[in-house]
């Protein structure tokens, strides 16, 4: 079985867990766990059953131009 979804916008890495000090505890940032959620709802909504063991993915991520190489790329050609 065969599945592909398409996740729209810029790709976000996933956080390095954070320590609480005061209750000397790990927690995940904001900010992977909205994504990492996002990702799980749109799964869920193309998909409707799961898979039992062990699958294999693969992964296309397309990232902007960084705006450091635009820029040098703009006074190459000058």
């Amino acid at each position: 079985m065969k599945v592909n979804f398409t996740i729209y916008g810029e790709p976000v890495g996933k956080e390095r867990p954070r320590f609480n000090l005061a209750t000397k505890r790990t927690y995940t940032p904001n900010k992977t766990k909205s994504y990492e959620e996002l990702i799980k709802w749109l799964y869920q909504s193309k998909v409707k059953h799961y898979f039992e063991g062990y699958i294999k993915m693969t992964l296309r991520c397309y990232y902007s131009i960084a705006k450091v190489i635009v820029k040098r790329l703009k006074s190459r050609k000058k």
